[in-house]
């Protein structure tokens, strides 16, 4: 049995892609000290996220080992007897029902379990998750971007329409974004919903450093967390996540509005990104 399992359940768009990098480059390095990652790529944690989301028409293309990466993981775990650590990003949209799912699974596996969660100011985080929307092949602009996010409620999480998302990812269109960054992002709805199973000193905030900031600063919050010494790993290759300039994704954004309505999901996002 493990002696603390963390689960870092995002937000997205709070240096998760770099975060990760540094973990899965120095997982060995990791192990040593006593964290384990389970599984064996960050895509295996995806692959979590989409079993603990219920998530049924990405399980069902998922390949068999991804089907199967739950129980992997509890037989890894259930090995181990010092500290692991999950994180990804995605874990930010499970629902209330199914958090205390996956928080009643992992306590079966260790001692404690913790909840990490990322966190970055909204006048950083409201452009960049609006040029991901735009990477994924939609067209509306930045100040329709702003006026959706300022008309919908923060609180007002239409049980309805997320689960519509859930089954079915491509109704979520623009007048939809609002909801989804909302689901994702509503910092105090959020932590209510992974922290309310937990005793309060087992939940954990990270904020993200403002801009100018050391490079290393978030990786450093992080790892104190954890409990691993941050000097102690190499951060020099990550996953590369770099943002547009404002000629790219304004290119790209007027790109998406060409494009044949009928072109959704992955055919879409595949010519989009070529």
């Amino acid at each position: 049995m493990a002696r603390r399992i963390f689960l870092h359940v995002g937000t997205p768009k709070t240096g998760t892609t770099y975060l990760q990098g540094v973990l899965w480059a120095n997982k060995e390095a990791l192990q040593q000290q006593g964290l384990l990652l389970p599984l064996r790529h960050v895509r295996d944690h995806f692959y979590l996220t989409n079993i603990a989301r219920q998530w049924s028409p990405k399980i069902e293309v998922m390949p068999a080992a991804g089907r199967k990466s739950w129980e992997r993981m509890v037989e890894e775990v259930r090995s181990w007897t010092e500290d692991v650590l999950i994180s990804h990003e995605l874990f930010a949209s499970v629902s209330t029902e199914r958090a205390k799912w996956a928080l009643d699974e992992l306590a079966a596996l260790g001692d404690e379990v913790h909840v990490i969660v990322t966190a970055r100011d909204l006048a950083r985080l409201a452009p960049a998750e609006w040029q991901q929307s735009v990477k994924h092949g939609r067209s509306h602009g930045l100040d329709e971007h702003y006026e959706l996010l300022k008309a919908e409620d923060p609180e007002r999480l239409d049980s309805e329409l997320l689960l519509l998302l859930d089954q079915d990812p491509e109704v979520a269109n623009s007048e939809h974004m609002s909801i989804l960054f909302w689901k994702v992002q509503n910092l105090p709805e959020l932590l209510h919903r992974w922290g309310q199973w937990l005793p309060p000193e087992r939940v954990h905030l990270v904020t993200v450093p403002p801009s100018g900031a050391p490079r290393d600063l978030l990786w450093n919050r992080f790892a104190s967390t954890v409990g691993i010494d941050p000097a102690t790993v190499d951060q020099s290759v990550t996953i590369p996540n770099d943002s547009l300039g404002v000629v790219e994704v304004e290119t790209l954004r007027r790109i998406n509005g060409l494009l044949p309505p009928g072109l959704t999901g992955t055919r879409k996002q595949v010519l989009v990104r070529q």
